[in-house]
């Protein structure tokens, strides 16, 4: 009885480590450039441990540095070392290097793609992260899986483009609680999306009066193209 108790603590404990293996994710940091040199410090000047090839897959080590050019390094695992590889040759895709830029002006990161998630970091207007991913949430707006230093989470499209030009685009922002995107200019149209208090939406250069001679913006938003009061909401 005894040595059947045991074997059976022994195979309980070996699915626990298995079931725990599965559950470790390993992210990888894949080369982009024909040979490109790991180096031991997150910079050209710095000493290179050895060349990788186009195709390779890297592991990554949970940290990104900029250097003094504006240039963000990935720390990686090469040769029984870690190093430092330039996100000029290397990206965490397979077809380069993918960019998400912060179109609010203080937006939380959050822990999964979900508005009830952990915050675990806040990012500002115009910065740039890297991205590996994209999930709808239940409300069917898309989140992007983004790197801020060590930590990896989550932001929403709503605060987020995958456009480097948002400063070169004029929006409309939702400034007096929530709004209704609707078809028409006018409180009759039929409603097609809703914009919360902070939201973007980016303009379409059209207004637009109502019979009260309240005045409407014409946006797009979550795919759909509408018009918004100028009672709840302002060009930005």
């Amino acid at each position: 009885m005894k040595k059947l108790l045991s074997v059976l603590l022994a195979l309980s404990l070996i699915l626990s480590l298995a079931a725990g293996a599965a559950v470790a994710e390993t992210t990888y940091v894949y080369i982009n450039g024909a040979t490109v040199h790991v180096r031991d410090g997150a910079g050209t000047e710095y000493w290179s441990l050895g060349i990788a090839h186009k195709g390779e897959a890297l592991v990554y080590k949970n940290s990104i540095v900029t250097d003094d050019r504006g240039v963000d390094w990935y720390k990686v695992s090469f040769k029984g070392t870690t190093g430092y590889v330039s996100s000029r040759y290397a990206s965490f895709d397979k077809n380069g290097v993918k960019y998400v830029y912060v179109k609010g002006n203080t937006v939380n990161v959050r822990e999964s793609n979900n508005l009830k998630a952990k915050i675990i970091a806040i990012v500002h207007k115009n910065e740039r992260l890297t991205y590996t991913a994209t999930a709808k949430d239940s409300r069917g707006v898309v989140w992007y899986k983004v790197f801020v230093g060590s930590k990896t989470g989550w932001i929403s499209s709503r605060y987020a483009s995958t456009s480097s030009s948002w400063d070169e685009t004029s929006y409309v922002k939702a400034s007096n609680g929530q709004t209704w995107v609707r078809k028409n200019p006018s409180l009759s149209g039929a409603k097609l999306t809703v914009l919360e208090e902070g939201d973007y939406a980016e303009y379409l250069g059209e207004k637009s009066r109502d019979s009260r001679g309240v005045l409407w913006y014409k946006v797009k938003f979550d795919g759909k193209t509408g018009w918004v009061s100028s009672r709840y909401t302002k060009i930005v």
